[in-house]
C-alpha cells in the first residue's frame, strides 16, 4: 500500500478493495477473473467505520489489524459482500454493480438508461453490439462496466445450463481454488523475505481430481497416463534441492571410485608395459631362431659341396644323412618359431584389450572428476520442464470433451475462456480469427503466477495439415497458435487442452508441441459392464448384463450411456402397464440395436445386437437356445490375443491366447455347435472370446470366398 502513493477516490468511500479482479474486453469477449475465486475478499476500512477522504495515503507507521467477517454471520447489507449482481430487475442489477464497484453511481446510471428507453434487465441483455454503441448518454467507462457484468451473467447462465452444475463443488475443486489463492499471495509477496515459491499444481489435488473423475468415467488406464503428464507441474523448489547429506555421501563414494579407477588404470598400464617387454623379448628370440635356421641351411650347403668334391663315391648316402639331420633341426626351430608367434599374437590381443579397458576407465574417471569439480546442489529446472499441451484423440463419443471440460477446474489450471469448439474462433473478416486467438491466449500474461489453459475441441479444423494448397487464412491461424507456444509471442504459462477425431489430418508442427497424446478409445468389456451397472438390478438381471456387455462391443461411452437411459425409460413405461414386467434378452438386444443405429455403430450393413438377435431367434425356433456366456469362454486367466481361425468345414475354432504362467502364446481348439454354419451365427462366439479386450473393430474374413477368388484369378 505504501508503494501506491496517494490514492484518489474522487469521492468519499467507506472501504477500499485491496485486490481488484481482472476485467478485460478483448477481441474474443469479456473476461472476468477473480483472484480469490469468490471464496473471500480483502477490504481496507478505517476505525469506527469512518469514510476514506477523497485523497489519502497510507504511511509506513500505520497500524493495521484484521477482522474476519463471514458472509453468513451478518445481516448488514453494507457489510455483506455481493458475490454477483441480482438479475431480478434492472434497478437491482445496476445497484448491485455499483455496490461491487463501490462507485456510488447507481441512481445516475439507472436514470440515464431509462432515458435511452432501457427499462428492464431483459432489455439490457438483448442488446447487440451495434445497439450498445448507439447508447450516447452514458460515459464510455459506465457502458464498459455494465456490459462486462451483462456478459458475465450470460456466460454464467450458459455454463450452468451446459454442465448442470451441482450446488456443492467437489473436494478437488475446492483444493484447487485454495492452492491458486496461495499462488497469488506467493507471487504478490515474492520480494518479501521468507516467502516460498509453490508448485504450479498441488500434487494432492491432482491425485484427488483424477480419483473423482474415475467415479463418472471408465478410463481404462487413461488417467494414469494423464497424471504422469501433469507431474512436472507439481514439483516444488524444495524438491529440486538435493539433500546435503546425500551429496556428501555421493562425493565420498565418487572419491573412492576415483581412487579405485586410478589404481586399476595404473595396474593395467604396468601390465601392458610388461606385455610389451615380453613381446619384444620374444621377437628377439624369433630373430635369433631365423638366424640359426639360416646358419644351418648355409652349413648344409657347405657340407654338400665339400662331400661332392672330396667323397664323390659316398655323396648320395652322405647327402641324404645331412639333409635328414638339417630337416630335423629346421623342423624343431620352425615349431619353436610358430609357438612363439602364437604367444605374441595372444599377448597383442591382451594388450589391445587392456588398452580398451584403460580408455573406458579413463573416460569414467574423467566423468567422475568432472562431477566432483562441478558438484550440483540443485536439479536443473529443464529436467522438470512443464508440458505445453496435450491432445486427446479417438473415435467420437468416447468422452474427450467431457474430460476436458472437467479437468482444468479440478486440478487448478486457470481457464482463459470457456471450453470451445474450434469453430467458435472463426471470424468472417481477414485477420479477425488470428486476433481473437492471440487475444485469448495473451490473457495468460495477466496471470503469471498460475498455469493457464485454452480448451479447444475439434482442434483439427483450427490446425489442419499444411501443404501447397493451404489457404492463407489456415496458415495464418496455425502460425498464431505456434507463436504463443514457444514462438515469438510465447506465453510461458499457457497450455493447450485439445481433442480431435482426426489426428492424422493435423499440422505436424502443432502436434510436436503437444507433448501429451492420449488415445481415448471405446470402453473395454469390463468398462462396459461397469457402465451398464448404472442400470438398477431390478431392471436388468446381472446375467443379462453380461450378455449385453458382449452385444455392445464397439459401443462408445456415450452410446452406452444412451442405452442405459433407453432401457430405464422403456422399463418405467412398461411397468405402468405391467407391474411384473422384466426386461428379457430379446428386448435388451432391441434397445441396443436402436442405440447402435442412432450412433451409427454398424458391422457391415447391420448392427451387432441385431445380428445376435437373429441368431437367438433362430436357435429358439430350432429348440437349441443356450447360454452363450457359459459355453464360449477361454480357460481362467488366459488372455485372448484377438486372433481366431474358424473352419466351418472342419467344425472347429482355433483361438490364440497368452498363457499367463509362461507368458507365451498358445492355441486353444474348440468344437463348433451344430447351429454355427455361417459368419453371422459365429458372431456371438467371437464377441464372447474377446470379452477381456478393448475391441475396436471385428474383421471377419471368409477364407473360402478368398480362396475361390484366388483360384478365379489364377485360371484367368
Amino acid at each position: 500500500m505504501t508503494q501506491r502513493g496517494v490514492v484518489d477516490f474522487g469521492r468519499e468511500r467507506p472501504k477500499f478493495r485491496l485486490v481488484e479482479p481482472i476485467t478485460l474486453n478483448d477481441e474474443f469477449d469479456t473476461w472476468h477473473f477473480d483472484h480469490f475465486h469468490s471464496l473471500f475478499d480483502l477490504y481496507l476500512t478505517r476505525p469506527n467505520n469512518e469514510s476514506f477522504p477523497i485523497r489519502w495515503e497510507l504511511i509506513e507507521q500505520s497500524k493495521i489489524t484484521y477482522q474476519i467477517i463471514s458472509f453468513y454471520s451478518t445481516n448488514d447489507r453494507d457489510q455483506k459482500p455481493i458475490q454477483k449482481p441480482s438479475t431480478k430487475s434492472l434497478e437491482k442489477f445496476i445497484e448491485d454493480i455499483c455496490q461491487i464497484e463501490d462507485n456510488g453511481m447507481a441512481s445516475n446510471w439507472i436514470e440515464l438508461l431509462r432515458k435511452e428507453d432501457i427499462t428492464t434487465y431483459a432489455h439490457l441483455t438483448n442488446l447487440n453490439q451495434k445497439e450498445w454503441d448507439n447508447i450516447k448518454k452514458l460515459s464510455m467507462n459506465a457502458l464498459k462496466t455494465i456490459k462486462t457484468y451483462v456478459d458475465r451473467e450470460k456466460q454464467t447462465a450458459e455454463d450452468q445450463t451446459k454442465t448442470n452444475k451441482r450446488k456443492n463443488e467437489s473436494e478437488s475443486e475446492f483444493l484447487a481454488k485454495i492452492h491458486m489463492i496461495k499462488l497469488y499471495f506467493s507471487h504478490a509477496l515474492k520480494n518479501e523475505e521468507g516467502i516460498v515459491r509453490l508448485s504450479k499444481l498441488d500434487a494432492r489435488c491432482v491425485t484427488k481430481a483424477f480419483e473423482e473423475m474415475r467415479r463418472d468415467y471408465e478410463d481404462d488406464g487413461l488417467f494414469d497416463e494423464m497424471i504422469q503428464f501433469f507431474l512436472p507441474l507439481t514439483v516444488t523448489d524444495h524438491e529440486l534441492v538435493l539433500d546435503a547429506n546425500e551429496i556428501h555421501l555421493n562425493i565420498e563414494d565418487k572419491r573412492r571410485t576415483q581412487n579405485q579407477y586410478e589404481r586399476e588404470i595404473q595396474t593395467l598400464i604396468r601390465e601392458n608395459e610388461r606385455i610389451v617387454e615380453d613381446i619384444e623379448r620374444r621377437k628377439t628370440i624369433l630373430a635369433q631362431i631365423k638366424q640359426e635356421r639360416q646358419r644351418l641351411f648355409e652349413e648344409l650347403e657347405s657340407n654338400l659341396k665339400e662331400i661332392k668334391t672330396t667323397r664323390l663315391t659316398s655323396y648320395a648316402k652322405e647327402k641324404n644323412e645331412l639333409e635328414k639331420k638339417w630337416s630335423r633341426n629346421d623342423t624343431i626351430q620352425s615349431d619353436r618359431s610358430k609357438e612363439i608367434k602364437k604367444k605374441i599374437e595372444q599377448m597383442e590381443i591382451n594388450h589391445k584389450a587392456n588398452e580398451t579397458l584403460i580408455k573406458d576407465k579413463r573416460n569414467l574417471l574423467n566423468t567422475i572428476i568432472d562431477d566432483l569439480n562441478n558438484q550440483q546442489t540443485h536439479i536443473d529446472n529443464k529436467l522438470v520442464k512443464p508440458h505445453r499441451g496435450f491432445i486427446m484423440y479417438g473415435p467420437p463419443g468416447t468422452g474427450k470433451s467431457h474430460i476436458m471440460s472437467q479437468l482444468a477446474k479440478k486440478i487448478g489450471i486457470a481457464m482463459l475462456g470457456p471450453p470451445l469448439a474450434a469453430g467458435e474462433l472463426e471470424r468472417p473478416l481477414v485477420g479477425q480469427s488470428e486476433a481473437v486467438i492471440l487475444d485469448l491466449c495473451s490473457r495468460g500474461n495477466r496471470l503469471p503466477y498460475l498455469m493457464c489453459c485454452v480448451s479447444i475441441d475439434e482442434i483439427d479444423s483450427l490446425a489442419p495439415r499444411r501443404d501447397e494448397d493451404s489457404s492463407e487464412g489456415k496458415v495464418a491461424k496455425i502460425s498464431v497458435l505456434l507463436s504463443v507456444l514457444e514462438g515469438i509471442k510465447d506465453v510461458p504459462n499457457l497450455m493447450f487442452f485439445s481433442a480431435t477425431n482426426r489426428l492424422h489430418m493435423m499440422d505436424e508442427a502443432f502436434l510436436r508441441r503437444m507433448s501429451g497424446k492420449f488415445f481415448v478409445g471405446r470402453p473395454s468389456s469390463e468398462a462396459r459392464k461397469r457402465i451398464l451397472n448404472a442400470i438398477p438390478r431390478n431392471m436388468l438381471d446381472p446375467s443379462l448384463r453380461e450378455k449385453l456387455a458382449s452385444a455392445t462391443t464397439n459401443f462408445s461411452g456415450a452410446a452406452l450411456s444412451a442405452l442405459n437411459r433407453s432401457i430405464a425409460v422403456h422399463f418405467i413405461a412398461q411397468r405402468r402397464v405391467n407391474k411384473n414386467y422384466k426386461i428379457e434378452y430379446e428386448e435388451a438386444l432391441l434397445q441396443a440395436d436402436r442405440t447402435a443405429r442412432q450412433y451409427q455403430i454398424f458391422l457391415g450393413l447391420d448392427t451387432l445386437p441385431r445380428l445376435l438377435k437373429r441368431n437367438y431367434d433362430g436357435a429358439k425356433r430350432s429348440g437349441t437356445s443356450q447360454n452363450s456366456n457359459d459355453i464360449f469362454h477361454l480357460k481362467d486367466n488366459c488372455h485372448f490375443t484377438g486372433k481366431i481361425i474358424i473352419s466351418i468345414s472342419n467344425r472347429s475354432a482355433r483361438i490364440e491366447y497368452i498363457d499367463p504362467k509362461r507368458n507365451n502364446k498358445k492355441v486353444y481348439e474348440d468344437n463348433l455347435n451344430h447351429n454355427e454354419e455361417n459368419v453371422q451365427q459365429l458372431l456371438e462366439r467371437i464377441t464372447n472370446y474377446g470379452n477381456d479386450r478393448n475391441v475396436q473393430l471385428l474383421q471377419l474374413i471368409d477364407l473360402n470366398l478368398l480362396s475361390s477368388k484366388q483360384q478365379c484369378h489364377i485360371s484367368r
